[in-house]
């Protein structure tokens, strides 16, 4: 009688990678990132490219949605985060998050000259005027 087949080394060598810690997220470092222009470019980019939802715009909904997110080290936003919503305003937490997930890249954070996440909110507001 045979019994199953002995191996004396494990047929596939496993290299033991040393976990990866993600970069800190920091808030206010040496040099904070920028939005192409500057704050009053990015304000201009939310008005200009925010569609107000049909359905909000019926059901009367407006408010101001705050949108967290990072600024990566490639000056992409990521980590992307409702922080405070509005009431039956789904629709406009969405649209809120499709713009700024569609910036442009902004220039990147710096902390010893290495760069760096940093965090951010911006508040989107919606109003039916």
């Amino acid at each position: 009688e045979v019994g199953p087949p002995v191996i004396d080394k494990p047929i596939i060598e496993y290299n033991v990678v040393k976990e990866i810690t993600p970069p800190a997220i920091m808030i206010s470092p040496e040099v904070m990132p920028a939005f192409p222009g500057g704050e009053a470019a990015l304000f201009r980019y939310l008005q200009s490219n925010i569609n107000y939802p049909y359905s909000a715009k019926e059901n009367g909904i407006k408010g101001t949605v705050v949108v967290g997110f990072v600024i990566d080290v490639t000056g992409k936003p990521v980590m992307l985060t409702i922080l405070k919503g509005i009431r039956g305003g789904k629709d406009l937490e969405a649209e809120a998050l499709r713009v700024i997930a569609n910036m442009p890249p902004w220039s990147i954070g710096l902390q010893n000259n290495k760069p760096v996440a940093v965090q951010y909110n911006i508040p989107v507001r919606f109003d039916l005027r």
